[in-house]
């Protein structure tokens, strides 16, 4: 599984401001609520888990 669009939303919590990492400066600024997508993937078998395999599978979902 993958969320999609989190950037600018209430789950973006930390950005630059002066140079300065602030946390939920503005948390609302899209709205309360905004478009966070969900993306899922085929079952993976247990015998098949690798860290790296899981991020490319994860890359793909993202369209990265």
């Amino acid at each position: 599984m993958a969320l999609t669009n989190l950037w600018g939303s209430y789950f973006s919590r930390i950005e630059l401001r002066g140079g300065e990492r602030v946390a939920m400066a503005k948390p609302f600024r899209r709205g309360f609520f905004s478009r966070v997508g969900l993306n899922v993937g085929g079952a993976v078998p247990p015998a098949e888990v690798q860290p790296e395999s899981l991020r490319q599978r994860v890359s793909g979902l993202l369209g990265a």
